[in-house]
């Protein structure tokens, strides 16, 4: 998160109509007052940032009332930061049990005594409780009561691991058939857990079966997504006959650190055919199956057409 605020950074959230998200919420003044029903709502809306992906609150920011801009940012709303000191908002959300461990309030002068607070809040590994008793997240910009099976999916935050996947493409080159890529698989440790080991596996349905052949231009005319192996090598890719369909199975090549990522797949050699409106009409899609540690087996599946036209790896 920001380490410096100041009300140029401030104004541009403005200017740029930064949309209210899962991890950023707008408060107008009036939400910082001494009753029990507003302070309550201080510690629902605290804990409920914490409980999701971490965040943003900023106490001092009003929205648009009219429907069609709704959740936008409209202008300064400055809290009397002589009737509501930062020291003051952090007694209330001391009242959050368990307590959260790292949050930040920034005060952002705006002139004389008015400040916008900027409170920082990180995710956290265990299921935090507002001054009711209930345990809320976030949800469509609102802060709404969890269910039981949700708290304890926090609470694993710390011992279960969170590990994504995700895919871009490597284009190889093109000739008279179409272009041919390889598509990257990346594997990133999101969660607050070291990943010991995992193995992906992920496969391309309704490809058609090409002999392992090194491609090249002089190559006859060839069907859009298919698969060509470089070099054959049976341990890492292989032919499905039902359905018919090429697998991919990586495993981990080392200790998979919080935050780090893994292309697991780099070195293993093959290509696939594509042609951007081919795949439109087809509909090709990579589907993936994850296992890590002690974390729950995860699927997923991506279209192909937007791992080819993912050709730098920044679309997680």
């Amino acid at each position: 998160m920001e380490t410096n605020w100041d009300l140029s950074k401030l104004q541009k959230y403005i200017d740029d109509e930064i949309e209210e998200s899962l991890t950023l919420d707008y408060k107008a003044a009036g939400a910082l007052q001494k009753s029990d029903g507003k302070k309550k709502e201080i510690t629902k809306d605290v804990s409920a940032m914490a409980n999701s992906a971490g965040g943003l609150l900023l106490y001092g920011i009003s929205e648009y009332q009219q429907p069609d801009k709704e959740h936008l940012p409209e202008k300064f709303s400055p809290i009397d930061q002589t009737e509501y000191s930062k020291e003051w908002l952090e007694q209330v959300i001391m009242n959050i049990r368990p307590r959260i461990d790292g949050i930040i309030i920034h005060p952002v002068s705006v002139e004389e005594n008015q400040v916008i607070y900027v409170v920082e809040i990180p995710q956290s590994t265990l299921a935090h409780q507002a001054s009711d008793y209930r345990y809320y997240k976030r949800f469509n910009f609102l802060s709404v009561p969890m269910e039981d099976h949700e708290i304890r999916d926090v609470n694993n935050r710390a011992t279960v691991p969170e590990v994504a996947v995700s895919f871009y493409s490597q284009p190889y080159f093109s000739d008279s058939d179409g272009l041919w890529l390889k598509p990257i698989a990346k594997v990133i440790n999101k969660g607050h857990q070291v990943v010991n080991h995992f193995k992906l596996i992920f496969y391309f349905p309704n490809l058609n079966e090409i002999p392992p052949e090194e491609p090249g231009p002089s190559k006859q005319n060839t069907s859009i997504g298919k698969v060509k192996q470089m070099a054959p090598n049976p341990q890492r890719i292989k032919l499905l006959k039902q359905p018919k369909s090429y697998e991919v199975t990586c495993r981990s090549n080392g200790v998979l650190f919080p935050q780090d990522t893994d292309e697991v797949d780099s070195n293993i050699r093959y290509c696939i055919m594509v042609n951007e409106f081919s795949l439109i009409d087809m509909n090709l899609s990579i589907k993936w199956i994850l296992y890590a540690d002690n974390m729950p087996l995860k699927k997923g599946n991506v279209s192909l057409l937007k791992v080819h036209r993912n050709q730098r790896g920044k679309d997680e």
